[in-house]
């Protein structure tokens, strides 16, 4: 068995998907399991820009600076989306970038997940 994980490139820039619709494929992280077990997986996020002009960020990957200066030039992020338990990892580093960005988690979420989110709203399932 292999290890090798094959990503999409290019990594950690816009890939326009739909209209006001883009994905973007980041680098690899290791989910650890039981039994010191890490397992790779790709990453991907995705971005939608919404009526009003202001971004909705899902899934997010690590913040890279050029794609930042990228999503800049779309519009103002105004959501960072955690949609679920595993999903949390960068939703710090993204709200500190973007501090007027409300981070929304759902509600399963663990507050010790979250490190330096001043403002955190829960989605309910």
């Amino acid at each position: 068995m292999t290890d090798k994980i094959y990503l999409y490139h290019p990594l950690n820039t816009l890939k326009p998907f739909a209209k006001d619709i883009w994905i973007v494929d980041g680098d690899i992280i290791h989910m650890s399991f039981p039994l010191g077990i890490k397992v790779p997986f790709s990453t991907r996020m995705t971005i939608v820009r919404l009526q009003d002009g202001s971004l909705w960020c899902h899934s997010l990957i690590a913040p890279h600076p050029d794609l930042l200066q990228e999503i800049n030039t779309l519009g103002k992020v105004s959501h960072l989306i955690s949609p679920n338990k595993i999903h949390y990892a960068y939703i710090a580093d993204w709200k500190k970038k973007y501090p007027q960005a409300i981070a929304w988690q759902v509600s399963v979420f663990r507050k010790e997940h979250v490190h330096n989110i001043s403002k955190l709203t829960l989605m309910q399932r």
